[in-house]
C-alpha cells in the first residue's frame, strides 16, 4: 500500500487498516462473516482493511468487541480510529516518527531534519520555498527544532542515522553556518539514542543511487512498519511487509559502506575545523 495523505490512505489510516485486517485473519473470520455481524457489506469491509475508508471509533469498537482486543492495544487503536479527517491531519510523517521504536534514515544531499540547526533550516527552507512569509518561515523552523525533543525524550525512539559525506561538504548557508551544523552533529551523535554514520565520498559501489529515505519501527510486533520517501509534493509512504524488508536490507547494507560511528565523529570533526 502507498500514500501519501491526499490522493490515497493516510499512514496512520493504513495502519489502522493492516491491523483490523490481521486481527479478523487471525480470529479466523472472513469478510462476509464480519460483514453480517456489523450489518456491512462485503465491499465495506474491505475497503476499511485496504485503508480506502475510514472508520469511526464506535464501529473501530465494535469491531474490536468481534476480535476480543483489550488492553493497550485497543486503546491505541481507537486512538488511530480517532486521529480526525485522515486526508488532512497536517505533520503525519512528524506524528510517525514520534510513535516509533526506531527510526532508520539515510540522507544523501542535506543533514537529517532532526538534527538541524536552525540556521542551517532557515537557508534550506529560504530556497526550495522562497514565497513563504518570514512568520511562515520561522514556523516551519519552529516545528523543525521541536521534533528535536525526541532524541531526549525517555520513551522516545532509537534513531539510526546515515549521512552521505557529499551532503556534509553542501555549503548551505555559508560556512559560518555549516560548522556551527557539524559540530552540532557531533554534540547529537554522542547521545545514547543516536547512531550517527557517514557515508564517505569515495563509497563507489553506492548501495543506494536512488537516494534518501527513511525506515519508521514501531513497538507493536504486528507492525513490519512504514517507509517515507520524500518528495517536492510532500511524502509518499510504502507499508507493504516485502517493501519494509527491502528497505531495511538496503539500510543495512549502506550501513556496512558506511564508517563506524567513532569514525564519522572524526571526520565530522575535521570538516567543522575546517
Amino acid at each position: 500500500m502507498v500514500s501519501d495523505g491526499r490522493r490515497t490512505p493516510h499512514p496512520r489510516r493504513a495502519r489502522l487498516a493492516r491491523h483490523l485486517r490481521l486481527l479478523r485473519e487471525d480470529a479466523e473470520l472472513t469478510i462476509k462473516s464480519v460483514g453480517r455481524r456489523m450489518g456491512w457489506s462485503d465491499s465495506k469491509v474491505s475497503r476499511i482493511e485496504t485503508g480506502l475508508s475510514g472508520i469511526t471509533p464506535g464501529d473501530a469498537a465494535r469491531l474490536l468487541d468481534i476480535y476480543n482486543v483489550t488492553g493497550p492495544r485497543r486503546d491505541w487503536m481507537l486512538g488511530l480510529a480517532s486521529s480526525g479527517n485522515p486526508r488532512h491531519v497536517p505533520g503525519a510523517f512528524r506524528e510517525l516518527e514520534a510513535e516509533s521504536a526506531a527510526v532508520l534514515g539515510y540522507e544523501s544531499i542535506l543533514v537529517p531534519g532532526i538534527l538541524q540547526v536552525p540556521e542551517y533550516t532557515r537557508a534550506i527552507i529560504q530556497s526550495h520555498r522562497p514565497e513563504l512569509t518570514v512568520e511562515e518561515t520561522e514556523r516551519l523552523i519552529e516545528l523543525r527544532v521541536a521534533r528535536q525533543a525526541l532524541l531526549t525524550r525517555a520513551d522516545g525512539p532509537r534513531f539510526h542515522l546515515i549521512v552521505d559525506e557529499v551532503a556534509l561538504r553542501r555549503p548551505v548557508g555559508g560556512e559560518p553556518v555549516i560548522r556551527a551544523q557539524l559540530r552540532r552533529m557531533i554534540e547529537l551523535g554522542e547521545l545514547d539514542s543516536v547512531m550517527l554514520q557517514v557515508l564517505p565520498a569515495e563509497c563507489v559501489a553506492h548501495p543506494a543511487p536512488n537516494g534518501a529515505f527513511t525506515v519508521l519501527q514501531f513497538r507493536d510486533d504486528l507492525d513490519p512498519g512504514i517507509v517515507a520517501l520524500s518528495h517536492h509534493l510532500g511524502t509518499i509512504y510504502f507499508d507493504a511487509p516485502m517493501d519494509v524488508e527491502g528497505y531495511v536490507d538496503l539500510f543495512r547494507r549502506l550501513g556496512r559502506h558506511a564508517l563506524d560511528p567513532g569514525d564519522s565523529a572524526k571526520l565530522l570533526t575535521r570538516l567543522a575545523s575546517g
